[in-house]
């Protein structure tokens, strides 16, 4: 019987040391997994900080780009005044010619 008994420790024994070690083994992974977790919390903040800093930089970019187009409306049109005034300026010098002529 105290064989028995001895066998029986011996059995809860291993089990226990066993039970011990997987235990460890899961602190480590448990705080390899921390480690891990808090080095991609970092990584997706510093990817937040640069998703703004773009966001910025596109508003800044759109801004100029609306206001280079209205530059380059005001500027065509008053070119095509210019262009059209010349040409207007062209067609009465014409008609005062050709009236000129046939008074002659």
């Amino acid at each position: 019987m105290t064989e028995n008994i001895q066998q029986i420790i011996s059995t809860i024994r291993s089990k226990a040391v066993g039970f011990h070690d997987q235990l460890k083994i899961s602190k480590e992974k448990n705080q390899q997994l921390e480690a891990e977790i808090s080095s991609l919390k970092s990584e997706i903040q510093a990817l937040k900080e640069s998703v703004e800093i773009y966001k910025a930089e596109f508003t800044n970019l759109h801004a100029e780009l609306t206001k280079a187009k209205e530059e380059a409306v005001t500027t065509s049109s008053e070119s095509d005044s210019v262009n059209r005034d010349e040409e207007i300026d062209a067609l009465v010098k014409e008609i005062e010619y050709c009236i000129h002529q046939l008074k002659k």
